[in-house]
């Protein structure tokens, strides 16, 4: 929340100041440390790009925009049996924007879906293989390509 460019403390709702600000995870987000102006307290922000709808994605069978919370959905279905923590599907989440970006998936307004796919295959499988293998089985529905799996099981360092 923010009145005339300042955040609101959540404690008091008196303006802040930011006193400490650093870029984390590659650059792509930014730290900032407020304090209250009236009760000191701190608290802590992180700020980084919403990519939500700026892209259209284009599937077989549908046309929707880019949605960061359908990717962390398929991140925690895929990680159901894996007990991957919430902090870490975030981070997970991060860097497979972080690689789309790279690919400049963000720089089009229509792109297809397979590229949001293999960039999160490709990511999960340096994280963990199993959890790449449960995440293709999410996407594809259970009916993988047989290729991809080929890959995923027997060539680890082709990803």
């Amino acid at each position: 929340m923010t009145i005339y460019g300042h955040m609101i403390c959540p404690f008091c709702h008196s303006p802040t100041k930011i006193y400490n600000s650093r870029s984390t995870h590659q650059k792509s987000q930014t730290w900032r440390r407020h304090r209250c102006k009236q009760c000191g307290r701190t608290f802590t922000t992180r700020e980084r790009i919403d990519w939500t709808g700026r892209v259209e994605v284009k599937s077989p069978d549908s046309t929707t925009g880019y949605s960061r919370e359908r990717l962390l959905l398929s991140l925690a279905k895929a990680s159901n049996n894996l007990s991957v923590q919430p902090a870490m599907l975030a981070e997970l989440c991060d860097s497979i924007e972080g690689d789309l970006q790279k690919l400049g998936f963000f720089a089009k307004t229509k792109q297809e879906s397979d590229l949001i796919t293999q960039t999160a295959i490709s990511v999960l499988h340096r994280y963990n293989p199993n959890y790449a293998l449960q995440y293709v089985n999410i996407v594809y529905s259970n009916k993988p390509p047989l290729e991809l799996i080929k890959r995923l099981v027997g060539a680890e360092n082709e990803l």
